[in-house]
This record gives C-alpha cells, sequence and structure tokens, in this order.
C-alpha cells in the first residue's frame, strides 16, 4: 500500500515575563495520512497542526469523513488507509476517543513494518493529545525499533518528552530526526524552540531560520521567529517577520498575540489591542491572547474589562502563573491588596522565579502596613537578580 506522510508537529509557544505574554506554537507532532482512493477520486493527505486546523467547520469535516466511511464500507484495499485517514480528522477535530477507535481497527488488519509505523505514531499522537503519556511512548518506541531513523516517530516522541518536561530527551530525538532528514522544516522548528526553552536565543534563531530557509511558507517558523526577536527586544523586527506570518496563515490567533505583544512594546496600543481582539476572535480558547489585552485595559484604567478578561485566562489555563501576575496587578489598581498578595502568591507557587511578583507582593505587603513581609520579598527579589527601587 502506498502511503504519504503527513506532519503533525506540535508548535511550541513561550512566554515574556511581564503583564504582556507572547505565545511560541506547540510542538508539533508528525500524523501521516495514507493514499486512499474512492473510484477515480484521489483523498489528499492532510497537514496536521495546532495552530491552523483545516477543518475549520464541522461541515467540511463531516464531508471528509462521509468520504472515508464509505471506503470502510465496502472493506476493500483501501480500508486500512481510509480508517487512518478518518482518525487524523478525528484528531484534527478534537474527538480522540473516536480517532483511537479507528487506529485500533486499522492495526488490527495491519501486516506490514510500514504501514504499522505509520499508524502506531498517529495513535500515539492521539494518546499524548488525550494525555495518555505511557501509551505513546510505547508507541513511539515500537515505531523506532522496526525503523530507527522513522523521523515521525522521533519527532513526535520528542513532542512527548517535551510535554512531561524531559527536554534532555526531546532534543536528543531532534537531533537524531535532524540528521536522518535535514530537509524536514518543522523538525527545525521544534529543536529551535527547545533551544528557546534552554535559554539559548542565538541557536533557537539560527534553527528557525534554517527551518524558513527550507520551507519559506511554513509560517509557524515565522510566528515564533518574530517571538524570539520580541525577546531580543528588536520590536520592528518582530512585527515585520509577524507580518510574513499571517500573511501565510491569516487564521493564526499566536501570530496574531505576538505581533499584538510587540505592538504593546513599540507603544501602539490601538494595534496592539485590534491584535489581541483578532487573536481571541480567531482563538477564543487563546489564554495568554486574554492575558495581554488585560493588560491593555489596565493601562486604560478599564478595570471591569481587565478583570473580566483575566478571569477568563485563568479559566483557560489556571497554571498559568503569567496570568495570576497580571490579575494581581488588576487588584493593585483596585486596591483590593489582599487578593493581589494572594494572586502574587499562586503565581510564585507555580512559577518560583517570576521574581517580579516579589517585587509587587512587597508594595501591597507596604499598603498593608506590614513592613517585615515588605521587607522579606524586596531581600528575595534583589537576591534573585532584580534591581532594588
Amino acid at each position: 500500500m502506498k502511503s504519504q506522510l503527513t506532519l503533525i508537529f506540535v508548535f511550541l509557544f513561550s512566554y515574556a515575563v511581564f503583564a504582556q505574554t507572547p505565545v511560541t506554537q506547540p510542538s508539533t507532532s508528525l500524523a501521516q495520512k495514507m493514499a486512499v482512493q474512492e473510484g477515480d477520486e484521489f483523498f489528499p493527505y492532510l497537514y496536521l497542526s495546532e495552530e491552523s486546523p483545516m477543518f475549520a467547520d464541522e461541515t467540511q469535516a463531516k464531508k471528509e469523513i462521509d468520504k472515508f466511511t464509505r471506503v470502510i464500507a465496502k472493506n476493500g484495499k483501501n480500508v486500512i488507509a481510509a480508517y487512518n485517514n478518518r482518525a487524523v480528522i478525528y484528531m484534527e477535530t478534537g474527538r480522540s476517543d473516536l480517532a483511537l477507535t479507528d487506529f485500533d481497527r486499522a492495526l488490527s488488519l495491519i501486516h506490514d513494518d510500514a504501514s504499522s509505523r505509520i499508524l502506531l505514531s498517529n495513535q500515539g499522537y492521539a494518546f499524548v493529545k488525550k494525555g495518555f503519556f505511557d501509551q505513546a511512548l510505547v508507541n513511539f518506541n515500537k515505531c523506532l525499533e522496526i525503523e530507527p531513523k522513522d523521523i515521525y516517530a522521533l519527532t513526535n516522541r520528542a513532542m512527548l518528552y517535551q510535554q512531561t518536561n524531559q527536554i534532555g530527551l526531546a532534543l536528543i530525538d531532534l537531533n537524531k530526526a535532524a540528521d536522518a532528514d535535514p530537509k524536514q522544516a518543522m523538525v527545525f522548528n521544534n529543536r529551535g524552540m527547545i533551544y528557546l526553552n534552554m535559554g539559548n536565543l542565538a541557536l533557537a534563531g539560527r534553527d528557525l531560520e534554517k527551518a524558513i530557509e527550507i520551507d519559506p511558507k511554513l509560517a509557524t517558523a515565522y510566528t515564533n521567529l518574530g517571538y524570539i526577536y520580541n525577546l531580543q527586544g528588536d520590536f520592528q523586527e518582530s512585527v515585520a517577520t509577524l507580518d510574513k506570518a499571517i500573511s501565510l496563515n491569516p487564521r493564526s490567533g499566536f501570530a496574531y498575540t505576538n505581533r499584538g505583544l510587540s505592538y504593546y512594546r513599540l507603544n501602539k496600543p490601538n494595534q496592539a489591542l485590534s491584535d489581541f481582539n483578532k487573536a481571541i476572535e480567531l482563538d477564543p480558547k487563546l489564554s495568554r491572547a486574554y492575558n495581554n489585552r488585560a493588560s491593555i485595559y489596565v493601562d486604560k484604567k478599564e478595570f471591569a474589562a481587565a478583570k473580566r478578561d483575566i478571569d477568563r485566562a485563568i479559566e483557560l489555563d489556571p497554571k498559568d502563573p503569567y496570568s495570576y501576575n497580571t490579575r494581581g496587578n488588576v487588584y493593585m489598581s483596585l486596591e483590593q491588596w489582599n487578593l493581589a498578595i494572594a494572586d502574587y502568591t499562586k503565581a510564585l507557587e507555580i512559577h518560583p522565579k517570576l521574581i517580579m511578583c516579589y517585587q509587587s507582593r512587597a508594595i501591597a505587603y507596604d499598603e498593608l502596613g506590614d513592613k517585615a513581609k515588605a521587607a522579606a520579598d524586596r531581600r528575595k527579589f534583589v537576591e534573585m537578580g532584580g534591581t532594588p527601587e
């Protein structure tokens, strides 16, 4: 059976330290689509990503699912590929349970290593989406037992390691994938974001530029490179790079969020607000866009709107320390000192090195007359590298 390979790399998103936070795209995992024929009609392989699902509406997804269902009903030579491809669409549209069922059915029919690798890798990705990391690792390891240089399994296993905070192992797998196929742009995108997580901006930028050299239309790499420029303080270049990302993928909430942040750093709050609004329109569950828009509303002294947005950000991602920091700032503006202290404390529980929380909490303690705690927080702030006022 002829097979075509589809990337489901997962893009990484990383964040700035202040109230406004950029997003990097999750590492994208590789999902592989197989060639299927129904009559004279061929089904193209799918390119999956966290950033821009191919099927934005249920009608289009249903149409494609129905095609593969007809192929499955015939129970002919394409049935395995049809199960795989229908599962890929289920993954794309957030129905991982149905995807896992289809992968199980396809694997029960498989007899060759090449097709088995595709199915195991894709099923492993579905396991990751469900949070079944142990099962996912078993699948990826089986793929690599069959073919140690399988870049799809290597890249997907790296994604798994990254999500479970095993950054060193993720880097090893991405190095192997880059050596096995130096023309896979997404491998360099993902490795670039691993380097970013390790704090090496130079290597991160190099890999992202390499990804763009390989694939000048890879919007994800432009989004992440724009974030690197933001971290380096080159906000004009960041905006220009994110303009390119948006031109390639105008449905990327991540790109709009990052460009909005760069506009904010350039003292262009209206453009920033417009980009954050657009990001939320495109992806109503993008917590960092709400966090960043809340910061704009604080600057505008629209505290009710700021509170509404930051509450939504925390609802979407209750483990994001930056959102608690931002809500603490909102409470500070409202002179609600105890609530501010509670949020700064929560942020520090999640991220003990978020040093601006010590400085802000010290001010809140001062307002409450607790000079001892205020002094302790200021000492901690300086010990961790902060510059005293």
